[in-house]
């Protein structure tokens, strides 16, 4: 296979998170930054070894998504690829968790099983998603793998939202889950709201 350059690109909004989260939660962001660090490099490792190049890693409001130079690859290869990541975040979740006792983990430890979790959610723009989506593909047609994929995403953002709701009413607190939650479904039910 021949070298690949990826490219790097950061939105703006991205850009004003992390700096928001820098500020606001310093002791969450070091541990955060390192969670996705490790899971897009899940990501990248999984293409190298699936031998399907990559055209470039792009930071936006939603999180990252690598583009692949290629989008010829068959769905086992999509499967792997998008497992990558939250695998990775299980994996060094569990080794830190286990053989790092220098000193406090527990913020790196839940911040990627969190982020290994929600990415393994069965939600369109999601790993999990793109698993099932694949799974999907390789045993319905086309059309009928669309409808399942956006139901099965509509009842997991509708849980999601039902939980924040909850949360806020019964602790006062989630409001990021609320908005991250009405802001998915707004970014894939109406694409033009965002």
């Amino acid at each position: 296979m021949k070298a690949t350059h990826l490219k790097i690109k950061f939105g703006f909004f991205a850009v004003f998170m992390l700096c928001a989260l820098a500020i606001a939660s310093p002791q969450y962001f070091p541990a955060l930054i390192c969670s996705v660090a490790i899971h897009e490099s899940g990501h990248i490792i999984m293409a190298r070894i699936c031998k399907v190049p990559l055209y470039e890693l792009k930071l936006g409001i939603f999180g990252a998504a690598l583009s692949l130079a290629d989008n010829v690859f068959s769905y086992k290869s999509e499967i792997l690829i998008c497992s990558g990541g939250p695998i990775f975040n299980f994996i060094s979740a569990f080794v830190v968790w286990r053989f790092i006792t220098v000193f406090d983990t527990s913020l790196f430890v839940m911040s990627s099983i969190a982020l290994g979790a929600l990415n393994m959610l069965p939600i369109v723009s999601f790993d999990g998603g793109r698993i099932l989506s694949s799974v999907l593909h390789m045993i319905f047609s086309v059309r009928l793998c669309e409808i399942l994929c956006k139901l099965i995403s509509f009842i997991f953002i509708f849980l999601l939202w039902s939980l924040s709701v909850y949360l806020l009413i019964k602790v006062g607190a989630s409001l990021t889950l609320f908005v991250f939650s009405a802001s998915t479904f707004a970014k894939i039910f109406i694409p033009d709201a965002l």
